[in-house]
């Protein structure tokens, strides 16, 4: 790197590891391999995997799909609750780091994912209609059905209406 320090290393989630990369270089983003943590959870949620298979999708969904914080926020909350999970001591170890290695506070630090442009823009193209598919055809749970709860559900996108019912 031609005496350049790195902007972001990204490393498996080990003690010796990170204190290696925090004493070496301290002023570096130190974020954690989210591929390694992913593939820890079925071996420390292996009950819940085989009691309920949509575990796996709504876990993939709230760490990849949440696109700022109040939403990871309320769908990590709305899983833990779901499957009953607020003893579990590893997903509480794995939230205590969860801005070192979920996508949504990983990217405010800029790390470049190398992938080709074509894949990167069909894949936000799909995201895309899919949202705009369920905000279309779908009406969200309302709360009060105030006529102003009512037009925020016609309006906003199923995020936004959320954070609007907080």
């Amino acid at each position: 790197m031609l005496g350049a320090c790195p902007k972001t290393i990204i490393i498996d989630q080990d003690a010796a590891i990170t204190n290696a990369v925090a004493s070496v270089f301290p002023a570096v983003n130190h974020h954690y391999c989210m591929w390694h943590i992913e593939k820890k959870v079925s071996e420390y949620l292996n009950y819940i995997y085989h009691e309920h298979t949509e575990f796996k999708s709504q876990f993939w969904k709230c760490i990849h799909q949440s696109i700022i914080v109040e939403e990871f926020e309320f769908d990590w909350e709305a899983m833990i609750d779901k499957y009953g999970l607020q003893d579990n001591k590893w997903l509480e170890k794995i939230y205590d780091i969860h801005a070192k290695w979920i996508p949504t506070f990983v990217h405010q630090n800029f790390v470049l994912e190398c992938l080709p442009p074509k894949k990167c823009s069909y894949a936000r193209y799909k995201k895309e209609r899919e949202k705009t598919f369920k905000t279309v055809n779908s009406k969200p749970l309302m709360q009060t059905y105030y006529p102003m709860e009512e037009k925020a559900s016609k309006v906003y996108t199923r995020k936004l209406f959320k954070i609007f019912l907080k």
